[in-house]
């Protein structure tokens, strides 16, 4: 049996959690992840995913449904995370542009990829 790439595995996480997001105009999902490769937390969107971890420094990777936007990422750039996985770009770059100014990665997998790896 052959396992999927963890990136696909966890943005497969985030579209889950994004089914019961409560934003009338788009439903987002968010999950953290540590080095160990280990959800810290689980909820629909950034800023309620940081209200709930326990300590932001073990962040290490964001994985989204939706790049972040640019208030999101600045609350990100406040923790240890190095890294945002995402399968849909939010509409505005200034986001994407403060985190790679940042020296942090910002990753695209469309997902038909994501989804196309578990056939």
């Amino acid at each position: 049996m052959v396992r999927e790439p963890s990136d696909f595995y966890f943005l497969r996480m985030a579209m889950l959690v994004s089914e019961r997001g409560t934003c009338a105009r788009r439903q987002v999902g968010s999950i953290f992840v540590n080095k160990r490769n280990h959800v810290i937390e689980a909820i629909h969107a950034e800023q309620n995913a940081l209200l709930q971890c326990k300590d932001v420094h073990e962040i290490d990777r964001v994985y989204c449904t939706l790049s972040p936007c640019i208030h999101c990422v600045k609350l990100l750039l406040n923790t240890s995370a190095r890294h945002i996985l995402f399968c849909e770009e939010y509409i505005h770059q200034d986001a994407k542009r403060l985190w790679k100014d940042s020296n942090r990665e910002w990753s695209y997998i469309s997902k038909n990829t994501i989804l196309g790896k578990l056939n």
